[in-house]
């Protein structure tokens, strides 16, 4: 099976995973994010990004598109900087000692590329700000926000709506 991440209007820009490297990819994701988000924006970014629990919602269930991400329209170039910058955190190994393994980095890096390939090519009329509006209408989302965005306190990383993506996924 496996997930995809695409960008809608370049349909040939689709980063395919198998469940597993998903999983990875994401965990890599939410603990390098998770250290360098300081605003809301950045945030929900990462929150965005480790809700795509495969534990919570199946394996295979947690594709999507660049475009339904919490992207700040206003501030799209320095959303984009910032994930930019969580990928070379994941590049550079960024809390990967709070991993119950080593990931193969080079399958990681592929994905790497791919996924800031997208981000790069992505513009403002790839947003959807219909998905963005309902996402951000959850009402745990926004207890998550009134309370901080708590951090698990086990993994230093952003609470989602379903807890710790890494305490359900890998424990």
């Amino acid at each position: 099976m496996g997930n995809t991440i695409t960008l809608k209007r370049i349909p040939d820009m689709v980063l395919s995973m198998s469940n597993g490297l998903t999983s990875v990819f994401i965990s890599t994701f939410g603990l390098s994010g998770s250290i360098l988000a300081k605003t809301e924006q950045e945030k929900k970014l990462v929150m965005y990004i480790l809700e795509k629990n495969q534990s919570i919602l199946g394996i295979g269930f947690v594709d999507f598109d660049i475009g339904s991400m919490p992207w700040d329209l206003k501030n799209l170039e320095d959303n984009k900087k910032f994930v930019f910058s969580i990928l070379d955190g994941i590049k550079n190994k960024t809390e990967w000692e709070k991993l119950p393994f080593t990931p193969n980095e080079e399958m990681l890096n592929r994905c790497i590329f791919e996924f800031k390939n997208m981000i790069s090519e992505m513009k403002s009329e790839d947003i959807n700000e219909k998905e963005i509006n309902e996402w951000s209408k959850n009402p745990k989302l926004n207890d998550l926000i009134k309370n901080g965005f708590p951090l698990c306190p086990s993994h230093d990383v952003l609470m989602t709506i379903y807890g710790c993506q890494m305490c359900t996924e890998w424990q």
